[in-house]
């Protein structure tokens, strides 16, 4: 498809950067983007294998992975995918069985994880790249999620 071409594309534009600091980041969001389009092409050509929600479910879910350091990422997704807030929490929550919210914060707890094995990277550092505003209140969502703080984990 087109969608899938223009990734594609933008996948090889990344070859000439590939040494630069960053890139690496740059490569695994288009890759993963590439992969996610390949699997809703897979599920769209499915009959009856999911109802039109749960394939726009999975898409905005999918939307939310590429975008969970975003602030406002559950309502834009909301507005992208053309649903009133309403009608898309009752779907997102009958469908996955956890709140949009908690899914962001899941996403973001998973990345926070694996930046903490990065030791280079400062808390602030990890905070600002998982999407919260502030180290603090990182440190605080961190604590709720794994019962100890970022630091103590690194360790």
């Amino acid at each position: 498809t087109e969608e899938l071409q223009a990734l594609i594309l933008e996948f090889q534009e990344l070859f000439p950067i590939s040494q630069q600091f960053g890139s690496a980041e740059k490569f695994d969001t288009t890759a993963y983007r590439i992969l996610q389009e390949i699997y809703l092409q897979h599920y769209r050509k499915q009959p009856g294998m999911e109802s039109e929600t749960e394939c726009k479910l999975r898409e905005i879910a999918s939307d939310m992975q590429l975008h969970f350091r975003e602030k406002d990422v559950v309502d834009d997704a909301v507005k992208k995918f053309g649903y009133s807030k309403r009608t898309f929490l009752r779907y997102w929550v009958e469908y996955f069985r956890i709140t949009p919210a908690k899914y962001v914060e899941n996403l973001r707890m998973q990345e926070a994880r694996r930046l903490l094995k990065i030791q280079s990277l400062s808390i602030q550092e990890i905070a600002d790249r998982t999407g919260y505003a502030t180290a603090s209140y990182f440190i605080q969502a961190y604590k709720k999620n794994f019962g100890t703080t970022p630091a103590l984990s690194r360790k």
